[in-house]
């Protein structure tokens, strides 16, 4: 496998799990449901998978993960993602596209998509391969159960050290109350 395919695969690993080599809005607009959110933030392990079944623009990489980890409002959480990751250049990245689901331990599922993000290169072990950061900024779309009709922002911040070592990622916004009076 090409060294640049590698750290691909190793920067897609947790997606979305920056400012980076992209534009990230930074007055994020914060959404309510009934006038009321609250802070959220989720510290989150991700794992890589196979991402044979994702499907991404011509000159980008799959990456496909389960996650693991704790988050408020939620507890204890597990779920999954996948996204599209392309270069711009040598140690440099931008997310295409990238979702995720966080499950609670009763099944209430979050949702959150990809609004903008990337990262870099910022080292290189021999043995492990590349050393990744990255921010990323997504929205919190809905969900299940009580997150039902969710809605929110988050600021995605995630570091990987090496190609195939787990990722570790804070996220930290807003999310509705969904049905607060």
């Amino acid at each position: 496998m090409s060294s640049i395919r590698i750290i691909a695969v190793a920067a897609i690993f947790f997606l979305g799990c920056s400012p980076g080599p992209t534009e990230v809005l930074t007055d994020a607009p914060t959404f309510s449901i009934h006038g009321q959110t609250i802070p959220f933030r989720a510290n989150l392990r991700g794992t890589a998978q196979d991402p044979s079944d994702v499907v991404c623009p011509t000159g980008s990489f799959a990456g496909k993960f389960s996650l693991s980890g704790h988050a408020t409002e939620l507890g204890d959480v597990a779920g999954d993602g996948s996204g599209c990751t392309a270069f711009t250049s040598p140690t440099a990245f931008v997310f295409l596209a990238a979702n995720n689901t966080i499950v609670a331990a009763n099944g209430d599922e979050l949702w959150l998509t990809l609004v903008s993000g990337g990262g870099s290169v910022v080292g290189f072990d021999p043995t492990s391969g590349p050393k990744l950061a990255w921010t990323a900024e997504k929205d919190i779309i809905g969900g299940t159960g009580r997150f039902a009709g969710a809605t929110g922002r988050v600021t995605e911040v995630g570091t990987q050290d090496g190609s195939f070592a787990p990722s570790e990622s804070i996220l930290e916004g807003r999310i509705s109350r969904v049905g607060a009076k």
